[in-house]
């Protein structure tokens, strides 16, 4: 339900909406259709829409091209190659004039918004205008069930992450799903960090946050995920354990050395079990793989 703290507001502002796709152009196209939804019930929104196409294959880029003819004023970027997350993000980021552009809203084209999203998100922002970073509610696609209230709690020592499911706890970093981010921290910062492929870039990007900046959340802003399914089309079982574990690695190493040696042996030894119950070596394969690049990088 929709919290009935939402009230209209009068105030202007420009704000940048960035869809990142790779091969499901369908889900990014019905992702983008509940934007223009959403947009009109938020009046006071005046949005830049961008979709980012990750180099898909040709012929989800032709999917892409029909669909996003019957939405409104959508611009496409295309990579050349695939990006990643954070580099599929921040090429849309290029496309923005962040003189006129007041906050930023990250979209996996596997997301649709409820109606009401960006109305009930803009209202949190005029509340809360101290918020550089914003989650938000995410529930399953199918079902309705929650999957995460804002984001994450990061347990460091453990290289560990647990959901977010009620107001009482407090998030580490937001969903990558979908976030808010000010523009103005976004030039600050240069963009979403890329010294990953994939995992832990809302972690750093938080992790940049300088004094009076600070992680919100707004729970009356809804939306649906069809769940991870762009992730398993790009990664595929042994560099999806990879990507997980080498980010875990690097950001581990940087934020804290100490950590290091709990943080390695938690994860290689989740990924034997993982192993073991899957009655496969494609996730222990990835873990020590990771851990043999990672070795290489800091020697």
């Amino acid at each position: 339900m929709i919290s009935q703290a939402f009230k209209p507001v009068d105030a202007q502002e420009t704000w940048a909406v960035i869809i990142l796709n790779w091969n499901t152009a369908s889900k990014a196209v019905d992702c983008a259709l509940s934007v223009d939804n959403a947009s009109d019930l938020c009046p006071p929104l005046s949005l830049v829409k961008i979709i980012v196409d990750n180099n898909s294959e040709r012929s989800d880029q032709k999917v892409l091209e029909q669909g996003i003819a019957h939405a409104n004023k959508w611009q496409v970027t295309w990579a050349s190659k695939n990006l990643g997350f954070a580099g599929g993000m921040n090429a849309g980021l290029q496309a923005i004039n962040h003189e006129t552009c007041d906050r930023v809203l990250f979209l996996n084209s596997d997301i649709s918004l409820h109606e009401k999203f960006l109305a009930s998100l803009y209202s949190h922002t005029q509340n809360h205008p101290q918020d550089t970073i914003t989650g938000v509610q995410i529930r399953h696609a199918r079902g309705g069930a929650l999957e995460v209230l804002g984001g994450y709690q990061y347990f460091a020592w453990l290289g560990v992450s647990k959901r977010v499911t009620t107001k009482r706890q407090e998030i580490d970093y937001p969903t990558g799903a979908a976030f808010l981010c000010k523009s103005s921290f976004l030039l600050e910062t240069n963009g979403i960090p890329t010294q990953n492929f994939l995992y832990f870039e809302e972690l750093n990007l938080v992790g940049r946050l300088g004094e009076n900046q600070t992680l919100g959340c707004c729970p009356e802003a809804i939306a649906w995920h069809a769940g991870g399914a762009s992730t398993a089309l790009i990664l595929g079982n042994v560099s999806k354990h990879y990507y997980a574990a080498i980010a875990c690695f690097r950001y581990t190493f940087v934020a804290n050395k100490l950590q290091l040696p709990t943080v390695v042996l938690v994860r290689l030894v989740y990924l034997s079990l993982r192993s073991a119950w899957d009655r496969s070596l494609v996730p222990m394969a990835g873990g020590v793989r990771a851990f043999r690049d990672f070795w290489k990088e800091v020697l």
